[in-house]
């Protein structure tokens, strides 16, 4: 994503941000970036890290559903995934997304 589309993203996230805020006590926030690869990462390399390369959507959700099992346990956590991006996947993952 280039610049602006990222600080479109950002503010899109601190509306949600603050929503989650004013509804719930308690509110975690977990960064995933991905590109080949998925990996958590904290708030300042998610929205201005300059890595870029191939696309692959399924690497994200199934790290957030990793991240998920190990640390928040559905019966004690709404869970709440939000994704911005530019829509480019590669073709060979789209089955991959589903079962995520």
């Amino acid at each position: 994503m280039d610049q602006a589309t990222k600080d479109i993203a950002k503010r899109f996230y601190v509306l949600l941000y603050m929503f989650l805020n004013r509804t719930y006590e308690n509110v975690e926030v977990v960064f995933i970036r991905h590109h080949t690869q998925a990996k958590e990462v904290d708030e300042h390399e998610f929205f201005y890290s300059q890595e870029t390369g191939g696309t692959i959507v399924s690497s994200a959700l199934k790290l957030m559903n990793e991240i998920v099992k190990e640390r928040y346990p559905t019966n004690q956590w709404n869970i709440y995934a939000a994704q911005a991006s530019d829509g480019d996947n590669w073709l060979m993952t789209h089955r991959a997304v589903a079962p995520c």
